[in-house]
C-alpha cells in the first residue's frame, strides 16, 4: 500500500500512478488497477443509503400496491 490512501500504485512496477485510467507514466501498464481502500469507503458511504431506502420501499410500498381497496 502506498504512503498517502489517494495515491494509486501500478500493480507491476509498484510505483505511484498519476490515475487509475490510461497506461501507467512509468512502465506502460494498462490493465486492471484495483481500487484505494478509500474510493471504497466512499462508494459504500453512498450506496449503503440508497440500498436502505430501496429495501423500505420494497417491505412498505410495494405490499400496497397489490392490496385490494
Amino acid at each position: 500500500m502506498s504512503k498517502n490512501s489517494h495515491e494509486i500504485q501500478c500493480p507491476r512496477c509498484g510505483k505511484v500512478r498519476k490515475s487509475r485510467h490510461g497506461a501507467c507514466e512509468h512502465c506502460g501498464y494498462d490493465g486492471y488497477v484495483p481500487m484505494s481502500d478509500e474510493q471504497i469507503k466512499k462508494i459504500k458511504l453512498i450506496l449503503y443509503p440508497i440500498a436502505i431506502v430501496l429495501a423500505i420501499i420494497a417491505i412498505f410500498v410495494v405490499p400496497l400496491l397489490f392490496t385490494k381497496a
